[in-house]
């Protein structure tokens, strides 16, 4: 699914303030989005622009620290997943 994923919830997001709850839930669904990376067929959904942009959001609206602190080890998730097959020795 990858990127996908991301521009739907970012869509679904919009300006609508989140609880904990429904941030911690975003980020499952992102993870799941890029846990088998080489299985995302359409190339552009390897590049993750659009859900690095809602995990900025995301870290821009809570003030919880521990939130903040998944939505940093899930933008590094994603970014190393997303690494894993653009590495030339993958392809």
């Amino acid at each position: 699914m990858g990127d996908f994923a991301g521009m739907a919830l970012v869509k679904l997001v919009g300006t609508k303030p989140l609880t904990t709850t429904e941030i911690q839930t975003l980020l499952d669904i992102v993870h799941r989005a890029f846990e088998l990376p080489q299985a995302i067929v359409r190339a552009s959904n390897r590049d993750p622009g659009a859900t690095l942009f809602l995990l900025s959001y995301l870290e821009l609206t809570t003030q919880d620290e521990g939130i903040k602190s998944s939505i940093a080890n899930e933008r590094e998730y994603v970014t190393a997943q997303c690494r894993l097959v653009s590495s030339p020795a993958l392809q």
